[in-house]
């Protein structure tokens, strides 16, 4: 677990510390010793700027504190509870500007991404309508039960000196904006004088001024820059100085600038926060040329659901061609098929109960009970059709196939239920990902079996029926 805390920019770094071990001391008071197997902090920037790769923010206004915890089956807590109990300490802080607390840590932000799974990008050139939009946004999302530390992507404004070349004054005295800002370049950052030796190794000796003249405005200005003509002119006979504001960053994104508002999403499925947002923004005044899209895990989850939901279409098809050759007839093969409706009902009653969400491992999950449902009702329909070719009447081979496969049925059911059962009700780490397949699986099957023994049978007799009528 760790919590990101950002401080306002150009807040110095020994302040930005201090946070981080009020933020430490709050862990270290909610997760018991023999829970955790260390605690570390980071604040600042560092060196190779590896934050930043996972997609975290740096800075000297940024800390991280985190722990690294012991198993789930050693402590009696959750991370999501123990989230919950830190996020309300650490809001009595004073002085945090966004504060995060999330699972995992940087190296799996860099292989899987390191967004928040609801993110909302506010696309727009004016930066004050589009802030405008990501406060709104903002504020509609924090009342959304669900939705925990939201937060505007974009950083706050930092303080800078903006120079702003007279290009006029600047031609006519024979300098150009490059010699400008080379000679201011040089005067801040300092010049190489010479180069000291010692025992071998070479230290490059700077001449620069020091950090009060550096920021500063009157320095600035008299700074002399050298005309073709030789003669010197100060910055301020060519330029206007002056303090402004402005963001830190532009992010864009297929070339266009966007805001991002994301959220962490804990106690509910992501689908239905997103819902109750979508109401919520159709209510807001979006100024013309605003843009409100969905990015995120909600944007990879709909592209995946809707790559599955082809899967699943082909699937079927393929399930009824493979028993179509098999049968050599269209028709039992459309008798066996009625069983995979009342798999999908089974399986959303299985989740019902469960109180689990329905996501991309249920969603394979119900792929893969299309190949396994029918096997029941292939047992029976084709053990009827052999009891018919040897001679037996209609409902006599239709009765007697159902008491004869019925404990094959069962036993093959259950053999497949009781596998799966562990993975249902498993609660240990990890079980977030494969709980909603083991339930699906359990589900689908258990609730397809018991109407295939008893709805199967009585489509066959309805269409053999009607198709000895026609004949």
């Amino acid at each position: 677990i760790q919590i990101i805390a950002q401080l306002p920019v150009g807040t110095r770094i020994d302040e930005t510390i201090k946070v981080g071990e009020q933020l430490q001391k709050i862990l270290i008071e909610e997760i018991p010793e023999k829970w955790r197997k260390y605690i570390f902090m980071r604040a600042g920037t560092t060196e190779q700027g590896f934050a930043t790769i996972t997609g975290q923010v740096e800075g000297s206004n940024v800390v991280t504190v985190g722990a690294r915890l012991v198993p789930l089956k050693e402590r009696r807590v959750t991370v999501q509870e123990l989230g919950a109990r830190i996020r309300e300490k650490a809001k009595l802080i004073p002085g945090i500007d966004k504060i995060e607390i999330s699972r995992g840590s940087d190296f799996q932000a860099l292989l899987f991404g390191g967004g928040k799974p609801l993110t909302v990008e506010i696309v727009g050139y004016d930066l004050n309508l589009t802030s405008q939009v990501a406060e709104k946004i903002k504020d509609e999302l924090e009342k959304i039960p669900g939705a925990k530390d939201v937060q505007i992507g974009r950083s706050g404004l930092t303080p800078e000196i903006r120079i702003e070349i007279d290009k006029q004054k600047a031609s006519a005295l024979g300098l150009n904006t490059t010699v400008i800002a080379s000679t201011i370049r040089s005067s801040i950052y300092g010049l190489k004088a010479t180069t000291y030796k010692e025992l071998g190794d070479e230290y490059d000796i700077l001449i620069q001024p020091g950090a009060d003249l550096r920021n500063s405005i009157s320095y600035i200005s008299e700074i002399p820059v050298r005309t073709v003509s030789g003669n010197t002119v100060k910055i301020k006979d060519v330029a206007k100085i002056y303090e402004t504001f402005s963001p830190i960053e532009i992010q864009r994104r297929d070339r266009q600038r966007i805001i991002p508002v994301g959220a962490n999403v804990e106690g509910r499925a992501l689908g239905d926060v997103v819902k109750d947002l979508q109401e919520r923004i159709s209510k807001i005044d979006i100024p013309p040329g605003i843009e409100i899209r969905f990015a995120g895990q909600v944007e990879e989850q709909a592209k995946s659901f809707r790559d599955l939901f082809q899967v699943l279409i082909l699937g079927v098809i393929l399930t009824y061609m493979i028993m179509a050759s098999q049968f050599e007839s269209l028709l039992h093969p459309f008798v066996i098929m009625f069983s995979v409706p009342f798999a999908f009902t089974g399986v959303v009653l299985g989740l019902l109960v469960f109180g689990v969400p329905f996501g991309l491992t249920a969603f394979m999950g119900l792929i893969m009970l299309v190949g396994i449902v029918v096997n029941n009702a292939i047992v029976l329909v084709d053990y009827t059709n052999l009891l018919r070719a040897r001679g037996y009447e209609f409902y006599t081979s239709i009765i007697t196939a159902g008491k004869t496969r019925l404990r094959p049925v069962l036993m093959t059911t259950f053999t497949t239920i009781l596998g799966t059962l562990p993975l249902a009700v498993f609660k240990g780490e990890g079980s977030e990902l494969w709980r909603p397949l083991g339930i699906t699986m359990l589900g689908g099957l258990t609730f397809s079996t018991l109407i295939t023994l008893v709805l199967v049978p009585t489509i066959y007799s309805i269409f053999e029926h009607k198709k000895v009528e026609v004949k």
